[in-house]
């Protein structure tokens, strides 16, 4: 495949996923917002649309945009989060057939390219629309935020359950991880983003690591244990922050009324799996379950160096 070809499938393999996110969204939610600190979901597909308007269009061709009036509205900071609900945006349909058209015109773009490693800095070895594609998986992410804080009966994603946890996962198991030299950080010329670049070493001291990740039902020892009352083992902005958001227990979380419990899943509730392992909590929560487990958060630079380390190493 040309260059062309691999990065036209990527920019279709993404906004496949985005158009699916949405798809079962109740209409009428399409352009609300569940909470003031997430935007409307139309809000974030004219905004992709915009985007890559902007880069793969605007900046490659000197066209101008289809929607000048909007310009301020689709600029993430001109218009942030707390007013995006508020205002007059494109509604869900107007918004898919922005992007469509965005689309078309950008892939017209494309045809012209110089994509050659020595190109221009924009379009050599398609950086541009790689941008744009992680852009837009960025807020797939965004957009799954949105979608859990639906109210009940608004979205029906069209997915089974989730995989029942592995009952063999075990304990922390913790490993001697001796460090060393690390280089951190992606080369230039590599597609990757400014915050992953330059490249650098960095040294790694000897730590600790557990083997296995944190299972919901350790959480739940961390619940019983009184783990969400225990001041010692909270920061201190972390402990203001429970207090003043009144946390018993991950965001979702509701007890049953017979000692268990249960979550609110895309607008469905279930039971947890004890043997799942626990995600969708704040960095607070698992500083504090961390501490009472008896160690600490990695560091990024722990925690690349053990996901990068040889696994045949005696170290």
């Amino acid at each position: 495949m040309t260059t062309a070809e691999i990065l036209t499938a990527r920019l279709e393999e993404v906004r496949d996923r985005t158009l699916g996110l949405v798809a079962p969204l109740d209409d009428e939610w399409v352009g609300r917002t569940p909470d003031p600190i997430m935007s409307p979901p139309a809000w974030d597909l004219a905004h992709i649309a915009a985007y890559e308007e902007l880069w793969l269009v605007m900046r490659l061709s000197g066209q101008q945009p289809m929607h000048p009036d909007l310009q301020a509205t689709y600029d993430a900071f001109e218009t942030p989060r707390a007013v995006r609900g508020e205002i007059r945006i494109l509604d869900g349909l107007e918004a898919r057939e922005y992007m469509d058209a965005v689309r078309q015109r950008a892939l017209e773009v494309m045809r012209d390219a110089d994509m050659s490693p020595d190109g221009p800095e924009l379009t050599a070895g398609g950086f541009v629309w790689d941008m744009v594609a992680q852009h837009e998986a960025q807020h797939d992410e965004t957009l799954l935020q949105t979608l859990q804080l639906m109210p009940p009966g608004t979205y029906s994603p069209c997915v089974g359950a989730l995989p029942p946890g592995d009952e063999g996962l075990g304990g922390p198991d913790p490993v001697h991880i001796a460090g060393g030299s690390i280089v951190m950080g992606a080369p230039g010329g590599c597609g990757a983003l400014d915050c992953e670049r330059p490249a650098h070493a960095t040294t790694v001291a000897p730590f600790r690591l557990d083997r296995n990740p944190v299972t919901i039902g350790r959480h739940l020892e961390f619940i019983r244990d009184g783990g969400y009352h225990d001041a010692r083992l909270w920061s201190a902005e972390g402990w203001a922050w429970r207090q003043s958001e009144g946390v018993e227990a991950p965001l979702h979380w509701q007890p049953d009324g017979a000692g268990g419990w249960t979550r609110t899943w895309f607008g469905c509730s279930e039971d947890v799996d004890p043997a799942e392992i626990l995600c969708h909590i704040s960095f607070h929560e698992a500083e504090a379950h961390a501490r009472w487990a008896g160690g600490r958060l990695p560091t990024e630079h722990e925690w690349e160096f053990a996901a990068r380390r040889d696994p045949t190493s005696p170290d």
